[in-house]
């Protein structure tokens, strides 16, 4: 790339020669302004300069790497119009991060990066080949292949298809189907110390008996196995000792991240639910194991996978930046200050995220955001699961036509005072976090410069989210202001669809945002305490409506308001099935207030909260809330004029509402 880009360099005196000519006759009105750059990138592309075209330079690359050196370049050189950089149809392997700078882009013209035809593919992943079978044990056959020492990640794609890593527990507690009346049972017994366990029995675990294989094993804390069921905590295995009985082992965990899962108060965690990464565990079809020590991969084939025919992908890290308190690892890093950026028709695919196999783990509090650790010992802020794009402090953007698909983490992340963020007509799919993740949770009270808003999320269809970390949302926003989610098609989240809101009631400058004419399927798959939408805290003049929700499998609320929510007009939401239609909250973090929930269709009786008579005190007062609940302003609660729907057909208006509910007609993702 060095000889690349002095090559490109030589000639570019004359280049920006005839640019500033152009920009004074600007001045002079004497030409229509500077030359349009236009930089095309191909893997397979001889790198050269087109100039016979004063009002169109063109120039080629073999990366966007180079082509953004270019850019960058131009913009430093005084150019200040618009520049594309055209990416060719297919695969780009994506073996650095794509960091954009406030250099990179201008207040005057747009930077736009286009993937031609189809689109063009960021492709981080490593092809695994030269597989051959092996039986592992008598009544196990696997494929085996090499990969390089130096190589490791938390995910392998198989024929297109997610891999499980080797993994204990049955079905319905590792993200397959749920009953919501058995919690996950746990794997192992013993006595919780600071440390870890002791005395734990040495019984069996997936037809395997308890001992050393255990280190460097991870604790999984699913449904039942920690007091929070809407979170899914992670801890390695750092020893194994015998215990002081019988048949028992001592097991040390590891740290901080066994000093999060245990101090959580009421959601600390118990005993884990699953157990994953053991070659020992290695017995259904479709698993896989990693030795990345001895460079070593396993998998279990699938029925009619043959070893010479299969097409394997492991994820891999774009950027690993020490010494961040979350590895950044985003296939595209817009920084702050950069502006007026357009992303249309790029994907980004195999990215890894690898900070939960390290000693802090992967221990969250809620919708994926996770605690960490300073450098000094002290607990640091939270962090959400990081982005395949990340965006932060960046405003006027447009990203359309986009794909984000077969992630180790979350698809776009925006946040650190972004505003003017549009994401449309793009598609999720198959991501270990959320689709999309907008602003922070720990600045309530930003003021409006800096605060994240204005944010459009339409016509996107998103999907198998929370792959990997299930405590995450489809759509997740925290403290933001004037955002819209809407006309989207949400299905399969292992949480809740769109999760809007953050801070149980903390004053914040939330306000006016929109969930509305989404089509949600099947949300909360895995975990619950959550809804098909979701809302926190105050948000005045903010919406939810004309939503179609169907199927959501586990609790609560299909529309659910928790603490303090507030300034919601909840209207014209049609609830097909699910086990609640509605949950207002009423418990101990603080009622629902100034919420109307009015002309919404429904075919399940199911309430929830102070939306049932029992509690309908505790929302329906006005002043406090009766002395058992903690101070706070109540009230102004109306639930009107919502019609239940018995038997199979449905009023005009909410076939209608069913009708407009999704990425509206036209838009790319259709």
């Amino acid at each position: 790339q060095s000889s690349t880009v002095f090559k490109w360099l030589r000639g570019r005196i004359v280049m920006w020669g005839l640019m500033t000519v152009f920009t004074a006759c600007v001045a002079v009105g004497c030409a229509a302004g500077p030359p349009t750059l236009w930089f095309s990138v191909c893997p397979g592309d001889v790198e050269s300069r087109d100039t016979a075209d004063v009002s169109h330079v063109t120039e080629s690359f073999q990366t966007v790497h180079t082509a953004a050196i270019a850019l960058k370049a131009a913009r430093l050189g005084g150019h200040s119009g618009d520049i594309t950089v055209s990416l060719c149809e297919g695969q780009h392997p994506h073996r650095a991060p794509l960091v954009i700078t406030p250099e990179h882009t201008s207040d005057v013209g747009r930077t736009s990066f286009v993937g031609a035809g189809r689109g063009a593919s960021l492709n981080a992943g490593l092809p695994v080949a030269n597989w051959t079978a092996k039986q592992l044990t008598p009544s196990l056959r696997v494929f085996v292949a090499s990969i390089p020492t130096t190589a490791e990640s938390r995910q392998l794609w198989v024929d297109g298809v997610r891999g499980a890593r080797a993994h204990a527990a049955p079905p319905a507690c590792s993200g397959g189907p749920v009953d919501p009346a058995t919690p996950c049972p746990a794997l192992i017994g013993g006595t919780l110390t600071a440390t870890g366990y002791t005395d734990v029995p040495t019984t069996t675990v997936d037809g395997v008996t308890l001992g050393q294989w255990l280190i460097g094993t991870e604790f999984v804390y699913g449904r039942g196995a920690s007091g929070a069921s809407w979170t899914e905590p992670r801890c390695h295995v750092t020893a194994v000792a015998p215990g002081s009985a019988a048949a028992t082992l001592n097991i040390s965990m590891d740290q901080p991240c066994w000093s999060f899962a245990t101090n959580k108060g009421t959601q600390s965690v118990k005993h884990p639910s699953d157990i994953e990464n053991a070659v020992q565990l290695l017995n259904t079809p479709g698993e896989w194991f990693g030795d990345w020590a001895n460079g070593t991969l396993y998998y279990v084939p699938l029925p009619g996978q043959q070893p010479d025919t299969i097409v394997a992908v492991l994820g891999t890290v774009a950027a690993p930046t020490p010494p961040a308190q979350v590895e950044t690892v985003a296939a595209i890093r817009v920084l702050s200050g950069a502006q007026r950026l357009d992303f249309t028709g790029i994907g980004v695919e195999h990215v890894t995220w690898l900070q939960p196999s390290g000693s802090g783990g992967f221990v969250d509090l809620q919708s994926g955001f996770f605690f960490t650790r300073l450098a000094n010992g002290g607990n640091g802020p939270l962090h959400g699961v990081p982005g395949a794009m990340w965006l932060s402090g960046v405003k006027d953007v447009v990203i359309q036509n986009c794909t984000f698909a077969h992630l180790g983490l979350t698809g776009i992340v925006a946040d650190g005072g972004s505003q003017r963020i549009n994401i449309t007509s793009s598609t999720f799919a198959d991501l270990s976090g959320s689709a999309v993740s907008l602003g922070n949770v720990s600045q309530a009270n930003l003021p409006p410069p800096t605060q994240d808003q204005q944010f459009l999320v339409e016509s996107n269809i998103i999907s198998f989210t929370g792959q990997e970390y299930r405590g995450c949302a489809g759509v997740f926003a925290g403290y933001v202001a004037l955002t819209s989610i809407n006309y989207n098609a949400i299905s399969d989240t292992s949480n809740g669809a769109v999760c809007i809101g953050w801070g149980w009631g903390a004053t914040n400058t939330m306000q006016q945002n929109s969930v509305s004419y989404n089509h949600i399927t099947r949300s909360n798959t895995v975990l619950f305490d959550c809804g098909s939408v979701y809302t926190l805290s105050a948000q005045p003049n903010s919406e939810v409506a004309y939503n179609y929700i169907e199927n959501q499998v586990l609790l609560y609320g299909s529309l659910y308001h928790d603490a303090r929510s507030s300034g919601f007009h909840t209207h014209h939401n049609v609830i097909v099935g699910g086990p609640m239609w509605l949950y207002l909250q009423w418990g101990p973090l603080g009622a629902v207030n100034h919420v109307t929930v009015e002309n919404n269709f429904h075919n399940t009786s199911v309430v929830g909260g102070c939306a049932s008579p029992a509690h309908a005190d505790t929302c329906q007062s006005t002043g406090f809330c009766p002395t058992k609940y903690p101070p706070s302003t109540c009230g102004a609660v109306l639930i009107r004029d919502n019609v239940q729907i018995n038997g199979s057909v449905w009023p005009a208006a909410a076939i209608a509402i069913e009708a407009g509910a999704g990425p509206r007609s036209g838009s790319a993702s259709v």
